[in-house]
């Protein structure tokens, strides 16, 4: 009797939110298509706002967002998002963020204590970060490292790339650093004043390719910075 409860409110609670945004007006509709949300309790107030809290799943067009709590004020047209939160595009760029304030169709707005995550392969985590038209994330006083980073390890990762200011360009799958300084552990030993990097998306561009340890038999270890010239 309690699970089909439970089941009955989490439709009853999704029903709510579509019947709502289509009742907001046709101009709030996003030009990806409408959203759907689903949360454990999802509440109207008197003034419109829309409130959705306990494991709150939002999803527009291919994104996907998950959060604590979601507030929505039809008259901004913005979403206040709860942490922990999770942004997910479904083609390996993924956002995790404390706090949020986006609009509604998650493409443009300000996240706090964000990393970005690429391909399950580069981390860049920032105090605070921006997004653009859904093609732009610039991230401010960034760390950039493809090392694995724990929480309960103290060390910091092999190697980083700390930048004053970090534009990554979703669509042109190159990421731009700002004053970046690598450094091996916490010592620093290359300054750039502008830096360009291709992603992992990207097979053919000319530029600085990611760093790495390297280590054979007869050079002993090393640390490699490739150049990618393209020729064609």
């Amino acid at each position: 009797m309690d699970s089909a409860r439970q089941l009955w409110r989490l439709w009853a609670s999704v029903l709510v939110f579509v019947f709502y945004a289509l009742s907001v007006s046709a101009q709030d509709v996003a030009p990806m298509g409408p959203a759907v949300l689903v949360a454990d309790d999802i509440q109207i107030t008197v003034d419109r706002r829309l409130i959705a809290t306990g494991n709150v799943e939002a999803f527009q067009g291919q994104t996907r967002l998950t959060a604590t709590a979601i507030a929505y004020d039809p008259d901004t047209g913005r979403l206040t998002v709860t942490g922990p939160i999770s942004i997910d595009d479904g083609a390996g760029f993924r956002i995790l963020a404390d706090q949020a304030e986006l609009s509604n169709d998650m493409q443009n707005g300000l996240l706090l204590g964000a990393r970005l995550v690429l391909n399950e392969q580069l981390q860049l985590a920032a105090v605070q970060a921006s997004r653009v038209n859904g093609r732009y994330t610039q991230l401010y006083k960034t760390v950039v490292t493809s090392c694995t980073i724990c929480a309960d390890d103290p060390r910091p990762p092999l190697w980083q790339i700390r930048a004053k200011r970090v534009v990554y360009d979703e669509q042109g799958q190159q990421i731009y650093f700002d004053h970046a300084q690598l450094r091996i552990r916490s010592v620093p030993v290359f300054y750039w004043p502008r830096l360009r990097v291709p992603d992992q998306k990207q097979t053919r561009v000319t530029g600085v390719l990611l760093p790495e340890i390297r280590s054979d038999s007869r050079l002993g270890t090393g640390f490699k910075l490739p150049y990618f010239i393209a020729l064609n």
